[in-house]
């Protein structure tokens, strides 16, 4: 089977991440969670057996603080909205010849190896694999083969985005396999005991 990562991310910088964090803790702040949340993202995926690309929101940054090991590809997201930018990164990916791929964002604080390496391991007989997020999205998507429909019309950022990409696996008489259900840092509240 080969496997393929993408790990979705943005550059840290002030105003373009955890906002909604940053109205509780300030900019600064905000940006030094999000970097802590790259740096745990980074750990968490070293060292798996896939090949892993980390796909930059706007630009590669020049001078990333993580993911400069030469285990990790760089792009960009391209695509108008969410849905479309992970669509085009799967497709990108299939259209390799991979026949199974993981998408991991980096606001997971409680993403452990071996629930990315189970998510690998189910799409040997399920369609789809999902991480559920405790706000209603997912932490974490797998295909072993591509489908548009899955990411069309669905409430991006919003607490229906798993219960609509479900109804869609139905709609499309793809089999899926559930993961635990975690946390993403979206607010203060969701901070992590150090």
């Amino acid at each position: 089977m080969r496997r393929a990562l993408i790990i979705f991310a943005k550059s840290p910088e002030k105003g373009k991440v955890k906002t909604r964090l940053a109205k509780d803790i300030g900019e600064y702040q905000a940006v030094s969670w999000y970097i802590k949340l790259l740096k745990r993202t980074e750990a968490v995926v070293q060292g798996l057996a896939a090949v892993k690309t980390v796909f930059w929101a706007d630009n590669i940054p020049k001078h990333p603080p993580v993911f400069n090991s030469d285990e990790f590809k760089f792009d960009v997201q391209v695509g108008d909205d969410l849905g479309a930018r992970m669509a085009n990164a799967f497709k990108g990916h299939f259209r390799q010849g991979y026949d199974a791929v993981v998408i991991v964002g980096t606001d997971c604080w409680d993403l452990k190896s071996k629930i990315v390496e189970k998510a690998f391991r189910a799409l040997k007989g399920s369609d789809v694999v999902m991480g559920p997020a405790k706000d209603g999205g997912y932490y974490m998507l797998g295909l072993n083969k591509f489908n548009q429909d899955i990411f069309n019309d669905i409430d991006w950022s919003t607490e229906k985005v798993a219960e609509q990409t479900l109804a869609k696996c139905e709609a499309n008489q793809l089999s899926v396999k559930m993961l635990e259900k975690l946390s993403d840092v979206d607010n203060v509240y969701d901070l992590p005991m150090e």
